[in-house]
């Protein structure tokens, strides 16, 4: 109540969401979308034998689940789940650095996920345009290019502009069951949803799976899972006020948000301001920044000396030279940063190596180059590239692997380009092709993306200068 008395204006353009229910002909259309090799829950079936059931069997779980909804529960096998940890880091034992994903059982993913495309298009047309992941026709790369885009524009025009980027503490697990369920029928979803996801969490028991063997069932006080299509209701929608709440106290404060990973662009003192805030907001909501993994950085040396000097929650601020921002990497320097990107190429090389020394023939290999060495090594090349000395030894690894050494007598260039797709094969060509595909891709998804592109290039032009950015 006092989040809703404090905040709730920011969520006035939320209306009732539809209360149509999945039919039989969804819920088998959700089934057939399942991948077969995705993981069973603890219901005694694999997603792929949902896959295979026809119609008719549909038809009679469907009277199961209009059931539960009179009932407003879920059957209670869906209540136990299976935990399983995903390393943040590489090779990370710290309970911290883990990602725990919540494995539903697979009926209710199918029951979920049919209910969840219903909503979607409601729930998508009341979200912030600047909130991109878990949203139909968006994507996480649309998060870090306009922030890029932002830097470099800022760059070119020699105007100082701060960035930052903010993160929860342990987003999803830190949402309270019950604040949730208002929460959801404050903006107008079904009562009968809500009703039915506040009666499962309450009663949720996760097991923990290490291999092969279940810990015991551990019951759960907080927290929306990870891997649950309802999480994503809560969890975009919190972010999606916030930003509308920016909106009205800092309109000169550009932002973008990949679910929980937020970033505000702007002036120093505007960005700061937005900073606390979007704190305050988050407190009211039961959930709090994570103070030591923030990033703060300016356009200006002058900026970033004045970021460097500041506290903020007993934490210093972190003013990294460059930050990854869904992968991308973020730079306010006039100089190009290409140690992560040279890192991937390392790791794609080693893999090159290693597909090189398979048993099979040459054209699986070159197939197997294509879908799992190129695409790790020309990962977040957007606007930045490789150092040639790191793309070359990946090169020849693939020539070594896929020619031997007879490719040493022939000419490089007809065996790339001639002989065999390059952009399957040549890491160079693979990253231009990336980068311009990218490129169309992302300026054909909004009109002032485009329009700033179109004015940064003209003024790009007539500077000389090592900027970083989609232009660049």
């Amino acid at each position: 109540e006092d989040f809703q008395r404090q905040y709730g204006k920011y969520f006035d353009n939320w209306s009732e969401a539809p209360t149509d229910l999945p039919s039989a002909e969804q819920l088998h259309a959700q089934a057939r979308k399942m991948r077969a090799e995705s993981s069973p829950g603890c219901d005694g079936w694999k997603p792929n034998e949902l896959r295979t059931l026809p119609v008719t069997a549909w038809r009679h779980r469907k009277r199961v689940f209009d059931l539960a909804v009179r009932l407003r529960r879920f059957p209670t096998v869906y209540r136990h789940v299976i935990n399983s940890a995903i390393p943040k880091k590489n090779d990370s034992v710290e309970p911290l650095d883990q990602r725990i994903l919540s494995i539903f059982p697979a009926t209710y993913r199918v029951e979920m996920g049919a209910w969840y495309r219903i909503l979607a298009p409601w729930f998508h047309s009341h979200l912030h345009p600047s909130v991109h992941g878990g949203v139909t026709g968006h994507e996480s790369m649309e998060v870090s290019w306009e922030a890029q885009a932002d830097i470099e524009h800022a760059l070119i025009h020699n105007i100082e502009t701060m960035f930052a980027a903010v993160d929860y503490f342990k987003y999803f697990d830190s949402f309270d069951h019950k604040w949730v369920h208002g929460f959801l029928c404050y903006i107008g979803f079904p009562a009968a949803l809500a009703d039915m996801v506040l009666d499962l969490y309450l009663h949720l028991q996760r097991r923990i799976k290490l291999g092969r063997a279940y810990g015991l069932a551990q019951d759960v006080f907080n927290g929306m899972g990870q891997g649950d299509h309802a999480a994503l209701f809560p969890a975009v929608a919190l972010v999606s006020g916030q930003f509308y709440m920016i909106d009205v106290m800092f309109p000169s404060v550009r932002k973008g948000a990949c679910i929980d990973d937020r970033n505000f662009r702007g002036s120093h003192h505007d960005v700061l301001a937005t900073y606390h805030v979007v704190y305050e907001f988050d407190i009211a909501a039961g959930h709090k920044l994570q103070a030591s993994k923030n990033v703060m950085t300016s356009t200006t040396q002058r900026g970033r000396d004045a970021i460097a000097k500041l506290t903020l929650h007993g934490h210093k601020v972190n003013c990294p030279n460059y930050n990854v921002l869904t992968g991308d990497i973020i730079n306010t320097h006039l100089r190009k940063y290409v140690g992560p990107l040279n890192d991937r190429m390392l790791q794609a090389t080693h893999v090159a190596a290693r597909i090189c020394r398979a048993p099979v023939n040459k054209q699986q290999k070159i197939k197997a180059i294509g879908a799992a060495a190129i695409p790790r090594g020309i990962y977040a090349t957007q606007w930045n590239l490789p150092s040639f000395p790191a793309m070359n030894k990946l090169r020849t690894a693939v020539l070594q692997g896929t020619w031997g050494n007879k490719a040493r007598m022939r000419c490089v260039e007809i065996l790339m380009t001639v002989l065999f797709d390059p952009s399957r094969i040549d890491p160079m060509y693979a990253a231009l092709y990336r980068s311009f595909s990218t490129l169309w891709r992302m300026l054909h998804k909004g009109i002032d993306r485009y329009k700033m592109f179109c004015a940064n290039v003209f003024s790009a032009v007539a500077i000389s200068a090592n900027i970083t950015g989609p232009i660049h």
